[in-house]
């Protein structure tokens, strides 16, 4: 038994094809009467066929996206690594949950503020520190690399030694490294 109306003919359409020729599914027309599609109707056909591939396209990208994310976390959770990246264009960080966790802090109380890591790190590391941190946003190279050591304080007050290895990926601007 068909799901169709009554007098519903489908004509058959075109494969929809990622860029690297994954198949995505077809394109086909439902309709009651048989009829020849005129040129503008066949250009809209291909122009919804795009919108089309474009959005399956990008819930693909979005689910492989997600997998891989889950991949980084499970990786990075299991062997305790600290990942944490400062947004300089738009003031934000972001911390793993593993960065706050390791210094004894609930994740939502970690170091997601450059402020807040500052007043953390020992005075005697502080100028070391605060050094590191003008460098890396004093106009270096992208992709340039260095670690630094400090020594910081655990939410029991104890201070525990810290090493950590920057990667500064983009530079957008003579004193704007991210």
């Amino acid at each position: 038994q068909s799901l169709a109306p009554p007098n519903t003919r489908l004509n058959p359409g075109s494969p929809l094809l990622t860029a690297a020729g994954r198949g995505l599914g077809t394109r086909g027309i439902l309709d009651h009467v048989p009829r020849r599609l005129n040129a503008a109707q066949r250009e809209a056909l291909r122009a919804l066929s795009r919108q089309v591939r474009a959005q399956l396209e990008l819930r693909l990208q979005t689910r492989e996206l997600r997998l891989l994310a889950q991949r980084l976390t499970l990786a990075t959770d299991a062997a305790s690594i600290g990942v944490w990246d400062w947004d300089r264009s738009g003031g934000e960080i972001y911390a793993s949950p593993v960065c706050s966790s390791m210094l004894g802090y609930p994740p939502d109380r970690g170091v997601a503020d450059l402020a807040l890591w500052l007043s953390r790190v020992h005075p005697d590391d502080q100028t070391a520190a605060s050094e590191k941190v003008r460098a890396a946003v004093a106009g270096v190279e992208a992709n340039a690399r260095d670690h630094y050591e400090a020594r910081m304080r655990h939410a029991d007050g104890a201070y525990r030694g810290n090493r950590g290895v920057r990667r500064v990926l983009t530079v957008d601007g003579p004193r704007d490294a991210t």
